[in-house]
């Protein structure tokens, strides 16, 4: 049962005077968004124009109620900026020492876990960029097309063409399918860090607000860290129960986690 500070609380949220323009009734207060950015931005490496202009957008996006407006905001801002690669990279290199990557990591930053894609030097290296079509192509330019038992399957093709030793013509024919596959990766790369830090920033910014409420109520408290499925998640949240860590989450980028208060004194 919520107590009578808990129901004023959520009065004056929703009493609040409705922001102007597209803002939603339930927008944070502005003060608490500008918080969370300088908070988690002053940790990424980004140049400090870039920083300077995508924060009034961000602030913005935020209080509109739309989480994909938010990612719109990092993207346009940031599309021809380098800017995180020192903070993504030393995150990873944390979660690779563990063996093991946070849930936002696996599902919208997997171009942050996968290595950048190399340019084939052997013909091993080459055939795994190739499709089955492709191959076909160039074993009829190369001449090596047989008259009778074609291949059909990959292996099939794979075998052909590793049996010419025709290294350099192959590698070759492999170039342009290696671009794509840079290209998309870089693409990818670019598009999971934008939303791995509109997630980071988004949930710094509910974490605030949830603390400046909290800071309201009466009666002696205790935070609790939520249960998740995801184990990195599960491990920061158990190193801040027991003190190891402090401050309030996300406590990486990506980071989920959520806090609860309980009363000590309730029954």
């Amino acid at each position: 049962m919520q107590s009578r500070d808990e129901i004023r609380l959520d009065v004056e949220v929703i009493a609040e005077k409705r922001p102007a323009g597209s803002e939603s009734i339930f927008a944070t207060p502005t003060p608490q968004v500008e918080q969370a950015f300088d908070q988690i931005m002053d940790e990424v490496d980004i140049p400090d124009y870039a920083k300077a202009k995508l924060k009034p957008l961000f602030v913005k996006a935020h209080r509109s109620g739309n989480p994909r407006r938010e990612v719109e905001a990092i993207e346009a801002v940031l599309s021809d900026v380098e800017w995180g690669e020192a903070y993504f990279g030393t995150w990873k290199k944390c979660f690779e020492a563990d063996e093991v990557y946070p849930h936002m990591w696996r599902t919208r930053g997997k171009a942050l876990v996968s290595d950048i894609p190399q340019p084939a030097s052997t013909i091993e290296e080459a055939v795994a960029y190739l499709r089955v079509v492709d191959m076909r192509q160039l074993a009829v330019e190369l001449g090596i097309m047989p008259d009778t038992g074609r291949p059909k399957k990959r292996s099939e093709f794979i075998a052909l063409l590793s049996a010419t030793g025709k290294t350099k013509e192959i590698v070759d024919a492999a170039m342009p399918a290696y671009l794509d596959a840079l290209n998309k990766w870089r693409r990818d790369r670019e598009a999971g860090k934008s939303a791995l830090l509109a997630h980071t920033l988004t949930m710094r910014t509910y974490a605030l607000r949830d603390h400046y409420k909290r800071e309201r109520l009466t009666g002696v408290q205790k935070l609790r860290a939520l249960d998740s499925d995801c184990p990195v998640e599960r491990q920061y949240a158990a190193k801040f129960m027991t003190g190891e860590i402090d401050g309030i989450p996300p406590f990486f980028p990506g980071d989920r986690t959520s806090l609860i208060v309980e009363f000590e004194d309730e029954i």
